[in-house]
């Protein structure tokens, strides 16, 4: 999928999901969780904003056995 055919939210999602994974990757929790929120607080006060939250809550616990 190009970038210029996601949506900004769909955007917003692919960016942050590649973050936490790469937080889970290097064991970094804390920070992935942290990431988490940010993203929850944002699409929460963004009503222009679609929220895939617990989407990505959903692939963490699929690719890791760990609830953020």
């Amino acid at each position: 999928m190009r970038n210029q055919r996601l949506t900004p939210s769909q955007q917003l999602y692919r960016n942050v999901r590649k973050d936490i994974f790469a937080c889970m990757e290097t064991g970094n929790f804390d920070r992935a969780r942290l990431v988490l929120e940010e993203y929850r607080d944002t699409v929460q006060n963004n009503p222009a904003l679609d929220d895939y939250t617990e989407d990505l809550r959903t692939e963490i616990v699929e690719a890791y056995a760990v609830s953020l």
